[in-house]
């Protein structure tokens, strides 16, 4: 391939609409481009450029001191949140929604989860998300911590009928009781007329013995 003349500030309509601009020459093959927007796309082809085929798989909506990023390509769209100083760490990747819920992308056949790539993370220790949103990757909302600690802080589960966690209605008793789990073992409260009581007796246990980590039920 011929060398190209530098082309910095040269300017297309993309396919998605978007007008892009040369930002960088690197050689007569690749450039990096910068979308209207603010992405950036790095070492792409300037025939890609020119045809418009480049495209631009994150929007930012910038609030404050973070942004909310999406993905327009997937349906429904995908977004998760991230403080604005940590925006490089991203705008290379392409970032979709796992099965699990976590935000994700593939580099070198390999998934990345997000919140482990902000905190940079030991590989033997797990991220928790503090107000349980999984695509909250915002620092306050990120700590490092143990398995164990992880799931102490774990809304109720799905099947869950009194609607509180630690809460269940036993039959036998025909009462509600509570329970809580401490260094992988389920530990009994106590047994309660009203479902209410049970939760706050769960609440209690759990600022005693999960700490900083308790998820406590929201009782009105």
């Amino acid at each position: 391939m011929p060398e190209l003349k530098d082309r910095t500030g040269e300017v297309r309509i993309m396919h998605n609409g978007l007008s892009a601009k040369i930002v960088k020459y690197r050689n007569g093959r690749d450039m990096d481009i910068e979308f209207e927007n603010g992405d950036i796309a790095i070492k792409k082809c300037y025939l890609d450029f020119k045809n418009g085929k480049i495209s631009c798989p994150l929007q930012f909506d910038y609030i404050d001191d973070y942004a909310i990023v999406t993905n327009p390509n997937l349906t429904p769209n995908f977004s998760f949140i991230i403080d604005f100083k940590d925006i490089p760490l991203i705008v290379n990747n392409y970032w979709y929604q796992h099965k699990d819920g976590y935000a994700v992308c593939n580099i070198s056949r390999k998934k990345i989860r997000l919140h482990r790539l902000i905190t940079n993370a030991p590989y033997d220790m797990e991220v928790d998300h503090i107000n349980g949103n999984k695509l909250d990757n915002r620092n306050y909302n990120l700590r490092i911590c143990t398995k164990a600690e992880n799931q102490r802080n774990r809304s109720k589960q799905s099947n869950n009928s009194s609607g509180y966690k630690g809460v269940s209605w036993h039959k036998g008793m025909n009462k509600w009781t509570a329970n809580i789990g401490i260094n992988g073992k389920r530990e009994y409260i106590g047994s309660f007329s009203d479902k209410d009581e049970a939760a706050r007796a769960y609440n209690q246990a759990a600022i005693k013995h999960h700490g900083e980590f308790a998820k406590l039920n929201l009782i009105e």
